[in-house]
């Protein structure tokens, strides 16, 4: 799966997460965040599997299909144990 800028903002959207905070979740630069969903740079395989990470563990789901996307699944769309509200902070 391809990660692009407007999948980020779109999960980031979601979540209600500002670009520090993603940045801070996911251990990728605030500065990175702010150029690839600018489009003013090409992420890294690393950058972009970090992204994805950070927001799969809060429940985020890419689609490609005709467009791209982001769902934020039940837990009991795949099985997830509840763990309680989604916390920006963690």
């Amino acid at each position: 799966m391809v990660l692009s800028p407007a999948h980020v903002r779109a999960a980031r959207a979601l979540l209600q997460l500002t670009q520090g905070q993603l940045a801070k979740l996911s251990g990728v630069s605030e500065k990175t965040i702010r150029k690839f969903e600018l489009g003013k740079v090409r992420a890294s395989e690393d950058t972009i599997l970090r992204l994805q990470a950070a927001f799969e563990e809060r429940r985020v789901r890419f689609l490609n299909g005709g467009s791209p996307g982001v769902r934020l699944v039940a837990f009991a769309d795949e099985g997830e144990a509840r763990r309680g509200p989604i916390d920006p902070a963690d």
